[in-house]
């Protein structure tokens, strides 16, 4: 489902438009009744608007004598609102690697304002720009435009040359926290360099076009004194042309992996290089680009070199001579993910460090802790590989061609009796489980086939279990115990929040959550620290004296939706949980002495669709003396259509409702 929409992004965001003329933006060109508008027609509530927008790309010729890209960009934006003020701070991404890197220079930038009814000027100050390490490959030039206020406009342009030819940079034509009115890309292609263009979004180019020229090119050839002979020749350059017009604001929605999936923008990739240069084909396939990933230094050959060094700390960690593979691989995991650190969020799949670095250093990145892991497995004589992918946060894939800057995780996939379980050491997860942002689509085992896989959130469920025991005292108070087993997935979350603060502030959390105020009696979290075992929470509590004539009680109070996740009147886009669900919850409750049930909610079933992709089952039974109550509640899908939200936003407000009406007592 999730790849017939990008089937259909592709084909309408190609369609051109014709009969549109460029516009033409001069730096600095500010005038008194640009300042005066205080909004515009595409979004009257807009934080700010993007006036204009250009980037011109180029080639040049660089100091090892081949050539640069060199990228020109052009600003324009108008800050309407406080909320506006975050498009003034700029920031822009560099890549360095073995030498190679990308330059920003050339900045300038000024803020407009309008005062005592002059335009005046505030220039940035180089002073005012700094440079920051983010890791071993990036890096970022940011700066902040100078006195923005609301209603200033601010103008910004810089260049950046770039050793890296295989990619030209991504233009996005539409952006998360402004409406552009024009947004225009230009790409100088000579013709010794074919890129493949690659779109993505939904909206119209109202400028889509080609014209080719004559151009000269320069090549600088290296010389140990410095300098060197200039090689000069002639070629065509193709200036392709794409303008976007009116694009709207992309809205981030609730239940959105990445709102980038989305962004109307365009990519590219060297697919050949040709004469006067030497000719070369650069389509990759999927085998030959995972083939060259098994050899690289940065990446597979650590797997297949010599590795000695792992001889005792494996050996260690085999039962019954090695024999048992599922123990043995089960053990080698658990002492992986129990004894290495990751640092940092994975951005790439490519170390920076050697494995054996990291085995010794007990720490590393996503893809050097879990090539180290894939490489234990292999020396202990297990079939283990290791699998590329892209997270949810990081966005989608291209399956028909191997772009692998589009990918920024690794985990090991293991084969053992004709099953695959694929592992993550980073993650406190048992043997066999990934966490939910692994499950994005589209990943690729590297080995010399490149065996094709698909993670969806379809195949994996969270099931969840928890049951209720009320009685009310003599005193007024209501006394209850509760006992939870969150289902895999809650599990890993609570893990993660126990272990960034305490299990004090995890039980503070489910008090908050409660209208009337409640006093732990006891509480315990089994298995905190052991993701092998189902997580147990246990708690007993009691509420304030009330002996008022009349009781209210809803046995869903601790574990009732407070509000309706889709609470959007209208999606663009799909709806993508992380997780299939299945909530069961059981309460049984003691009528209290001296009070009889004058009100009871009412059973109910009800289905999202005829498909039954949805189930809210409520169930209410009594006595004269006890209340058995049940609830379930199924998802039974993962990824929905737009045109599904409707659906499933009154389902939600039904189960919404019905989880928060109230059981009354009433005095005899």
């Amino acid at each position: 489902m999730k790849f017939a929409y990008v089937l259909f992004v592709l084909i309408y965001f190609v369609l051109p438009a014709f009969g549109q003329e460029l516009m033409e933006v001069k730096f600095g060109k500010i005038g008194k009744n640009d300042l005066l508008v205080k909004s515009y027609p595409i979004d009257t509530n807009a934080n700010a608007v993007i006036l204009y927008e250009k980037g011109d790309v180029s080639f040049v010729p660089n100091n090892e004598g081949f050539f640069a890209i060199q990228y020109n960009i052009f600003k324009r934006i108008h800050i309407l609102k406080k909320a506006g003020y975050d498009l003034a701070n700029v920031e822009v991404p560099l890549y360095y690697n073995n030498g190679a890197d990308e330059r920003c220079d050339n900045i300038k930038a000024v803020t407009y304002n309008l005062e005592n009814n002059e335009v005046v000027e505030s220039h940035l100050d180089n002073k005012s720009v700094f440079l920051e390490k983010i890791d071993f490959h990036n890096q970022l030039k940011k700066f902040t435009l100078p006195n923005v206020k609301e209603g200033s406009i601010i103008d910004y342009k810089y260049t950046v040359t770039s050793d890296f030819i295989f990619y030209i940079d991504q233009w996005s034509f539409q952006s998360t926290k402004a409406p552009k009115l024009w947004s225009e890309y230009n790409v100088n292609e000579p013709y010794f360099f074919d890129y493949l263009m690659i779109p993505k979004g939904n909206q119209l180019f109202a400028i889509n076009k080609k014209t080719t020229k004559s151009e000269n090119y320069s090549i600088r050839e290296n010389s140990k004194a410095g300098s060197g002979d200039q090689t000069t020749f002639s070629c065509n350059e193709t200036r392709s042309t794409w303008v976007m017009k009116d694009v709207p604001e992309l809205k981030i929605e609730n239940f959105s992996y990445n709102p980038a999936n989305f962004l109307s923008a365009i990519e590219f990739k060297l697919s050949a290089m040709r004469q006067p240069l030497v000719s070369r084909d650069l389509k990759q396939s999927w085998p030959e680009a995972t083939n060259k990933l098994m050899g690289n230094e940065n990446f597979g050959a650590g797997l297949y070199s010599n590795k000695n060094w792992l001889n005792d700390g494996v050996s260690l960690l085999l039962l019954n001579g090695g024999n048992d593979q599922l123990a043995n691989a089960t053990r080698i995991y658990n002492y992986v993910r129990d004894n290495y650190k990751c640092i940092g969020e994975s951005k790439s799949i490519y170390l920076s460090q050697s494995l054996k670095n990291t085995y010794n250093e007990h720490k590393g990145s996503v893809p050097e802790i879990n090539l180290l892991l894939t490489a234990m497995l292999r020396h202990a004589g297990i079939d283990a590989e290791p699998v590329i992918m892209s997270t949810t946060k990081h966005g989608y894939t291209y399956p028909l061609y191997p772009m692998l800057s589009r990918f920024n995780y690794v985990v090991s996939r293991v084969m053992i009796n004709n099953t695959n379980y694929f592992l993550d050491a980073t993650q406190p997860l048992k043997f066999g489980v990934l966490q939910p942002a692994c499950y994005n689509g589209h990943a690729r085992v590297v080995n010399e086939n490149a065996t094709p896989m698909a993670f969806l959130a379809d195949s994996i469920i969270n099931k969840s279990m928890s049951s209720l025991y009320m009685t009310y005292d003599s005193t007024g108070s209501f006394q209850g115990k509760v006992w939870q087993t969150p289902g895999i997935y809650s599990s890993y979350n609570i893990r993660k929040i126990i272990k960034e603060t305490s299990e004090d502030d995890y039980f503070k959390s489910i008090k908050k959550g409660v209208v009337n105020d409640i006093e732990y009696v006891s509480k315990s979290i089994d298995s905190a620290n052991n993701p092998d075992v189902p997580l147990k929470i246990k708690y007993s509590f009691k509420t304030p004296p009330e002996k008022a004539n009349i009781l209210y009680f809803n046995p869903m109070a601790m574990f009732a939706l407070k509000s309706n996740p889709f609470y959007e009147e209208n999606r663009k886009y799909p709806i993508e949980l992380p997780y299939k669900t299945d909530e069961t919850f059981f309460a049984n409750m003691i009528v209290p002495a001296g009070y009889k049930i004058d009100e009871l909610p009412a059973s109910m079933k009800l289905k999202l669709d005829d498909e039954e992709n949805g189930y809210f089952d409520y169930v209410i039974d009594t006595t004269a003396t006890t209340i058995a109550f049940k609830s379930v509640l199924k998802i039974n899908r993962a990824y929905f259509h737009a045109e599904d939200y409707e659906l499933l936003r009154e389902f939600y407000k039904m189960v919404l409702k019905k989880q928060n009406e109230q059981i009354v007592f009433k005095k005899k």
